[in-house]
Parts: C-alpha cells; sequence; structure tokens
C-alpha cells in the first residue's frame, strides 16, 4: 500500500463519518426510528438546523434531485417551525431566517433564491 493509497482511504473514512457517523442527522433519523413520512418533520426541528446542511450536501452527492422534491415540504416546515405567533406573515419569518442567518434557512435557500 502506497501512501497515497493510505491518504485516500483516510480522508474516505473521514469523509463518511462526518456525514453519517455520531450525531449527524443520518444517524439520529436511525437512532430515533424514524419513519420515512416523518423525515421531513424530523429533520427540519431548530435543534437540527445546524445539521441539515451535511445531510443535504449527502443527498446532492448521491441524486442531486432527491434535494429538489423534498424542497418544498422542507421550505414548508422551515416556515411552519420557525414562527413567532399565528399572526406572523411567512414573509416575515423568512426575511428574519434569512437575516438571522438561520442554518437551516441558510441550508435550504442557495445563493440563486
Amino acid at each position: 500500500m502506497t501512501l497515497t493509497t493510505l491518504r485516500e482511504a483516510i480522508e474516505a473514512t473521514e469523509h463518511r463519518a462526518r456525514v453519517t457517523g455520531y450525531g449527524t442527522l443520518s444517524w439520529l433519523l436511525k437512532e430515533h426510528n424514524v419513519p420515512s413520512e416523518q423525515t421531513i418533520h424530523f429533520v427540519m426541528r431548530i435543534e437540527h438546523g445546524h445539521l441539515l446542511s451535511g445531510m443535504l450536501d449527502v443527498l446532492d452527492s448521491l441524486k442531486p434531485e432527491a434535494r429538489a422534491a423534498m424542497r418544498p415540504e422542507m421550505v414548508a416546515e422551515l416556515l411552519r417551525t420557525r414562527k413567532v405567533c399565528d399572526g406572523d406573515s411567512v414573509v416575515f419569518v423568512a426575511h428574519g431566517l434569512a437575516v438571522g442567518y438561520d442554518p437551516a434557512a441558510v441550508a435550504v435557500f442557495n445563493s440563486t433564491d
């Protein structure tokens, strides 16, 4: 085994740990036995916002169309879970998330949005 091969193997292992290892959304979904119909609700929880971009990066590398298919529901859940009170406009909520640099909002929306 060459040094280059060893480095590549280490990098691949580190990458797998970052995207599917302990504490990632992939791991949490399995750990909590989240049914597939509850996946979006689970991953869009406020406490998971900082983990969302890692999961979406994995989706994009495996199936780019998966993120696009999930996006409308993710945006709806994002706005629903971050809503301050029932009278708030979704426009105000979305604006607040954007200017507050909410991790989940950053993960769901890209620079072209």
